[in-house]
């Protein structure tokens, strides 16, 4: 100890000064325990001291610099960089290390009891607190998964696994679920990169990096980290500032691509493709993902769930009565209606409803079956009673604003289910029978959307100048009136009148239109679009010199009307 701070870093280690300090320590009355309580052996103890020691000469050298991980300037990726900073110790229990998953159940007459422990990045087990050299070790930047277990999966209360480079998986266990907590918590630390460093908050069932590719890019895999909670996947991805969200329930799609090497995450606005790096560490995320976006309960919350929150299940069978026969007066069969609910409650995002497949009247009684078994139900038990009460209200305005009360306290995916969309006679060509289309109008549908669904309906494909639209039709005042593109459809629904229907046709008169687009004239007057309705026709009674016209309507914020007519 008398050699300069220099000499003394640059000739001896943590460890010869942990034997010194050990050595010092002889004799002293100094109170060093070890054991199951987590309090660090007397080697433990010495080696911590030692390095604290070597960091205060190297802190009080201004020549010295404190030693730091070389980074890899060529790499596309530094997430893999990891700072080990985290000491923890005590006693677990552990199996042989495994090269292909413990589906089964490990009884507890498998489990070994080892002093473990987690310094300087590597975590080391030991035969008992007093060996001085470890059984095993796993250096940090070897794990790529932490898994968390149910309770009482194994014959030990509380398990969690290690899964490593070297398609390995190391199982640990304790019965105290405290102590669990912490070891995951202190491994997840010490391995997890600083820009992911968010996913610790997440009380997570598997913890790890994967390689994806996504978004435009598509050539090269890149790393990423990753967190399941539950039914969401919550992601580090390359440059991305914080965790995505993924809510598996509410994927478009969820498959497995090419030799079980790729699984597929279709969200609306986005495909994510997690490729097999690893085959171990890989199968469990399947698995474990795959269960997470399936249902998984008896609330409607826990049904797989469509973007607007409500459940697939209920969103298919309405759409299908919608589209195939909303007049069908027939009863389905028990068999096939046992069956098709089966089939949806295992995986409803993979059904697709065929008229050549399903009846309607078997779809109809899946879905009233459907509810009348979901243990919650649409009203939920806690509030059933009160609903039947607001029936018996006599007084309409105290009964609505009961009923608007009740709807504000159901849970979101309740209250979704429970709106719905509204449902809309929309004619094809012509007001006929045989071409009336029942489609369900979502808050958001645009004249667009509208028109496209229709033809998509009827397998219509679309040709060059072939201009389709739809249009509001007013049988009294004999005149029609082309929607915008991106118009809202639902407010026009509600404003339209019994002489009024929706048509989806050609716009005749689309070409002609499009001659005098670019030209730019001096106006003698001017009305904001927003203010104006437009339609196609004259009324009779005015006598217009000729059919080819339309009718204009004008108002605006102060009430300003006006109405005038176009002929040519």
């Amino acid at each position: 100890l008398i050699a300069s701070p220099q000499a003394l870093c640059a000739a001896v280690t943590t460890s010869d000064l942990a034997e010194t300090l050990s050595l010092l320590f002889c004799g002293a009355e100094v109170n060093c325990y070890s054991g199951e309580s987590g309090h660090p052996s007397p080697l433990a103890l010495a080696e911590e001291a030692g390095q604290r020691l070597q960091m205060e000469f190297l802190s009080h050298n201004k020549n010295s610099e404190i030693p730091r991980l070389d980074a890899d300037t060529g790499s596309q990726n530094l997430y893999s960089v990891a700072l080990p900073s985290v000491t923890h110790n005590g006693f677990l229990f552990k199996t042989a290390s495994m090269a292909k998953p413990a589906h089964e159940r490990k009884p507890r007459e498998e489990f070994s009891r080892r002093w473990c422990r987690l310094h300087d990045g590597a975590f080391s087990y030991y035969e008992n607190e007093h060996a001085t050299v470890p059984s095993g070790e796993i250096r940090m930047q070897q794990i790529v998964c932490l898994v968390n277990h149910p309770p009482d999966t194994h014959g030990v209360a509380n398990t969690f696994e290690v899964y490593v480079d070297s398609e390995r998986l190391y199982l640990f266990g304790l019965d105290s679920p405290e102590a669990i907590r912490e070891w995951t918590k202190c491994l997840a630390k010490s391995f997890i990169p600083a820009p992911a460093e968010g996913l610790l908050n997440k009380d997570f069932e598997r913890l790890g990096r994967l390689h994806y590719k996504g978004g435009l890019n598509l050539e090269r895999a890149k790393e990423g980290w990753f967190a399941l909670v539950r039914s969401t996947l919550y992601a580090y991805l390359d440059g991305s500032e914080k965790e995505e969200a993924i809510h598996l329930r509410k994927l478009q799609e969820l498959s497995i691509q090419g030799d079980n090497e790729v699984l597929v995450l279709v969200e609306r606005r986005r495909t994510l493709y997690i490729q097999a790096e690893r085959k171990l560490d890989f199968l469990g995320w399947v698995g474990a993902i795959q269960k997470a976006a399936g249902c998984s309960g008896d609330t409607l919350s826990e049904q797989q769930l469509t973007d607007s929150e409500v459940p697939i299940i209920v969103d298919r069978c309405i759409d299908y009565i919608t589209r195939c026969g909303l007049t069908s007066e027939k009863s389905g069969q028990n068999s096939k209606t046992t069956g098709l609910l089966e089939v949806l409650r295992r995986d409803a995002r993979r059904v697709r409803l065929k008229e050549e497949e399903h009846h309607v009247d078997d779809v109809a009684n899946t879905l009233k079956r459907f509810f009348r078994e979901i243990g919650d139900g649409l009203f939920t038990k806690d509030c059933s009673q009160a609903w039947l009460r607001a029936t018996a209200i006599e007084d309409s305005r105290e009964k609505i604003s009961q009923y608007q009360t009740l709807l504000s306290c159901l849970p979101v995916v309740n209250r979704a289910t429970h709106a719905g969309d509204f449902i809309c006679t929309v004619y094809l060509e012509e007001k006929k029978t045989e071409a009336e289309q029942h489609i369900k109008i979502p808050a958001t549908m645009t004249a667009e959307e509208l028109t496209f669904e229709i033809l998509d309906r009827r397998k219509i494909v679309t040709k060059d100048k072939d201009y389709w639209s739809c249009f509001e039709v007013s049988e009294r005042d004999e005149a029609e009136r082309p929607l915008h593109y991106s118009e809202k459809v639902l407010p026009i629904v509600h404003s339209l009148g019994k002489d009024s229907y929706l048509v989806v046709k050609r716009q005749m008169a689309m070409e002609h239109m499009l001659v005098y687009t670019g030209k730019s004239h001096k106006p003698e007057k001017e009305w904001p679009v927003k203010n104006l309705k437009v339609y196609l026709g004259i009324k009779k009674k005015v006598r217009p010199s000729t059919c080819w016209g339309f009718t204009v309507f004008f108002e605006n914020d102060k009430q300003e009307k006006q109405q005038w007519y176009v002929a040519q």
